[in-house]
């Protein structure tokens, strides 16, 4: 399948599956925590959005981390036909490696605070070490 027919199957798994929970699109993006605007394009099938947003749409879905992902990423190797809701559902209750090897790891490296952020939190906490740069405040930047 082309890349481009696998972002319009997404983007109707999407559709298919945020009405199969009875919601809205507004509703579901709220849900989701996600922009309506980003939602609609997404399920328009017009461009995939950042990973952070496809991780967020999957967890509202109960679909696998990583599915939307994945099916982008191999759109050459997988049929359209074996894309479907079971397909993106598939393993969804299961912990991923990564979130097994997160948990080992989580021992040894601190969490990054900024994958936690909204870009406009992300661009103040700049914005403010960037100013306090020469000052060396709060330990932020040592002159």
């Amino acid at each position: 399948m082309e890349y481009q027919e696998a972002l319009k199957t997404i983007g109707q798994l999407v559709k298919d599956g945020r009405l199969a929970m009875d919601y809205a699109q507004q509703p579901f993006a709220k849900h989701a925590e996600v922009d309506l605007k980003t939602l609609r394009t997404l399920e328009k099938g017009e461009r995939a959005p950042w990973d952070t947003t496809l991780n967020k749409v999957e967890k509202a879905l109960n679909w696998r981390q990583g599915s939307i992902r994945e099916v982008l990423d191999h759109h050459e190797i997988i049929p359209s036909q074996n894309v479907t809701l079971d397909y993106m559902r598939e393993g969804a209750t299961e912990a991923s490696w990564a979130d097994l090897s997160a948990e080992e790891e989580d021992k040894l490296r601190p969490v990054s605070r900024a994958g936690l952020l909204t870009n406009e939190e992300l661009i103040g906490e700049l914005a403010y070490r960037l100013r306090n740069k020469s000052r060396g405040i709060a330990g932020v930047f040592q002159p």
